[in-house]
Order: structure tokens, then sequence, then C-alpha cells
């Protein structure tokens, strides 16, 4: 289903903030022409540390993602991922809708439980434990579940309620837009993502993608469900440079130097092409990539669509 996506991370814009959108339809219109199969929208309202100054311009998911809506006629567009917290699971389940609706059944519904304690405190969000935000995004799920299949959809929870919800027009996609649930919680977020989803999206190197991969099957066999019907796909940010070195230099400062499973790609075009096969070999369907600040551009976006295809080919 998902096999190559591109999400925004820094808005690259070569034109100026008052032209900002024009730079993300210039990447959208390259990420489609390229092949890409999907394009996904950030859910927050202000750029995290390891992505960008938290002050660089940021636009609103949804609004951004209706306008992308109407430029395209390919891709599968979608939320990477929404936060469970920021909406009324049942006005969230509409706008979705809505999405596919505008785009002719070719919307995703992202979601995940939410991590960004910055942003929730900014903007009045409560974002809760561990075990509260994990309760909070199933029950959102099963709300929208049922506002895609249900002409009204009941629902009462300890966060979330809903008393015959309306869900007209209906979505364009039978079934409702097909879900995925983000985050690499193997005891919780997978057990979910085995039950309701139609795409997992996790964090990690080949290593970590295995092992995460070894987890949802064991799920899937636990609720009787067939593991071959989830798309699994990976989040990695792809640094291409002529030297190993260049590639380490562009890399945010918080992975520079750091060994941890979840660092960028980063390398020539060969080693990056390698790193790709090796989360592909380690399970992955689909691969969807972000860029550092400045490379997002449209040669760039070609660039990745052209290293994954090698990286498939060398399978």
């Amino acid at each position: 289903m998902i096999r190559l996506g591109y999400a925004f991370g820094a808005y690259t814009n070569p034109y100026g903030d008052d032209r900002l959108f024009d730079a993300i339809a210039a990447q959208v219109t390259a990420a489609e022409d390229a092949g890409f199969d999907s394009v996904w929208v950030p859910d927050h309202l202000m750029h995290a540390p390891a992505v960008a100054p938290s002050d660089d311009p940021h636009l609103e998911c949804y609004t951004t993602l209706g306008a992308l809506a109407a430029l395209t006629s390919k891709v599968r567009l979608g939320s990477f991922v929404a936060c469970a917290a920021y909406r009324n699971p049942a006005l969230h389940a509409k706008m979705v809708t809505t999405l596919d609706v505008i785009s002719h059944g070719r919307a995703v519904f992202g979601i995940g439980a939410g991590w960004f304690a910055a942003e929730h405190t900014a903007y009045g969000f409560d974002m809760g434990a561990p075990g509260a935000r994990y309760e909070r995004l199933a029950e959102a799920v099963a709300i929208a579940k049922s506002m895609f299949v249900n002409q009204t959809a009941s629902f009462h929870g300890d966060h979330f309620r809903a008393e015959e919800a309306l869900n007209s027009p209906r979505p364009i996609q039978q079934g409702g837009p097909p879900i995925l649930i983000g985050g690499n919680g193997a005891r919780r977020t997978l057990r979910l993502v085995a039950e309701h989803a139609d795409i997992c999206n996790v964090l990690g190197n080949a290593d970590v993608v295995r092992h995460l991969m070894g987890v949802l099957d064991r799920h899937c066999e636990a609720v009787g469900r067939d593991p071959s019907t989830i798309c699994r796909t990976v989040t990695c940010m792809a640094i291409v440079r002529d030297t190993a070195e260049e590639a380490e230099g562009a890399m945010p400062a918080i992975y520079r130097n750091n060994p941890s499973p979840l660092r960028p790609i980063a390398g020539t075009h060969q080693q990056v092409v390698t790193q790709f096969r090796d989360l592909l070999a380690a399970g992955a369907d689909g691969l969807i990539f972000t860029c550092v600040q400045g490379d997002g551009t449209p040669d760039y976006i070609a660039l990745l669509a052209e290293l994954a295809a090698e990286a498939r080919a060398s399978l």
C-alpha cells in the first residue's frame, strides 16, 4: 500500500515566508512526479528541536493537507502522525473523511499517542502519562473506525465520547481511509496495530526494525490476524552527500557522532542505498523519507526516489 513516502520535516523554502506554501507545493509536485506514492504533513504546531528551530515557520496539518489534495492527483495524503490529544476524535474522523472526499479517495488516517511535551504545554493540551496516552489513542482509533463505516457513531470511553455522531458525506474509500498507527511501543502500540491498523510506522535502524516486526507478527498471531495484511513502513531522515564526512556534518547536532539506533541514514550515494536496502530486508514494505533543513528541494526529492529504487532492485 505504501512503498515510498515523503514526509515534511523542516520546510525548505527558497522563496521567502510569504510564499511558504508555494515551496511546499513545489516539493509535493516533485514527489508525485518522481513516483512517490504518499505525502505526509506533520501534525505539529511548532518544530521539534531535532528538526528545526522551534520558531521556524510551521503550517497546521489538515489545512495544508486539504490544499495539497486539490493540487495533486495520485499521491496518498496523510497526517504524520496526528496526535490523539489535539482533537476530539469524532471531529478528527470528520476532518479525515473530508480530506478523502477532496482527494477523491486518497486520504490516510495517520495517528499516534503524542510525545512532544513542550508543544502540549505551549498549546494547552494535557499530555498525560504513557498509559493515559495509549488509552486515548485506542479510544480515538475506535471512534474513527466507527465513523468511517457507520452513518452515525456512539462511543463512551474514559477520555472521549460520541453520541450518534453523523459522518455525511461518507468517505470515498470503501471502509474508510486506511489507518496508520505510528510508534515503536512494542507492548501496547504494536498490539493496537495488530488489532486495528492497516499500516504501521516505526523508527530505527535495521536491527530495531527487524525486532519490532517480529513483535508485530506475534501480536498478529495472538489476535488471529494474518500479519501480511499490515503494511509496514519505516521513517528515516536521509542525508546524501559526496562523502561520509560531509553527510555527518549535515546531520542535526542532536544526532551527530551519536550511535543511537534512531540516528538518520547518512552517507554517500552507495552507502545510503545500502542502508535503505537493509531496512527493506529487515521487514519494511515502505520507506518514508524526511530531509534535514535545506535538503527538501525537488531535485533532492527525485534523488531519494532513485536511491530507493536502487535499494529495492538490489534485494
